[in-house]
C-alpha cells in the first residue's frame, strides 16, 4: 500500500520561488515590448526632413530646434527644407542652421513654429546592466 505524504513547506516555497523567478525571466526577456514603448513615445518628436536636394530625419531637442546630421542640414544652402512628424499633418519650414559640427556630422536646425521635444535621459544616472534602445 502506498501512502500519500503531505508536501513539505520547503517544497512549496521552492515551487513558488521557481515560478516567481520564471516570471521575472520572462518579463525581462521581452525587449521588443520595451523598444515599442520607447518608439511610441519618440514618434511625436521624430521628424522627416524633406528638401529638393535630398532629405533625412531628425528630432526635436527644443520646441523650435531639430537635431539632425550635418550632411542633411547642408542642403539648406541649396533650397528650402521642411520638417514633418509622421503621425501629424503639421509641416514646419526650416529657417536655418543654428549650430553644427562637421567632424561629428551633427547640426541643429531652427524651425518656424513649435514641436514636441524628445525627452532625453540623464547619462549620469546610467548604471552597468541598464537596457538601452538606439
Amino acid at each position: 500500500m502506498v501512502l500519500l505524504s503531505r508536501p513539505s513547506e520547503t517544497g512549496g516555497i521552492k515551487l513558488l520561488l521557481s515560478f516567481l523567478i520564471l516570471g521575472l525571466l520572462i518579463s525581462i526577456s521581452r525587449p521588443e515590448v520595451y523598444s515599442q514603448t520607447v518608439s511610441e513615445r519618440a514618434s511625436a518628436s521624430t521628424v522627416r526632413l524633406v528638401a529638393f536636394f535630398g532629405g533625412g530625419s531628425g528630432f526635436f531637442v527644443a520646441p523650435d530646434k531639430i537635431a539632425t546630421n550635418f550632411h542633411v542640414a547642408a542642403s539648406v544652402e541649396r533650397g528650402p527644407i521642411f520638417a514633418k512628424v509622421v503621425d501629424n499633418e503639421t509641416i514646419w519650414a526650416v529657417e536655418g542652421v543654428m549650430a553644427f559640427d562637421v567632424k561629428n556630422d551633427l547640426a541643429i536646425l531652427k524651425i518656424a513654429g513649435a514641436g514636441t521635444p524628445l525627452p532625453i535621459g540623464d547619462s549620469d544616472m546610467l548604471q552597468i546592466g541598464f537596457g538601452a534602445v538606439a
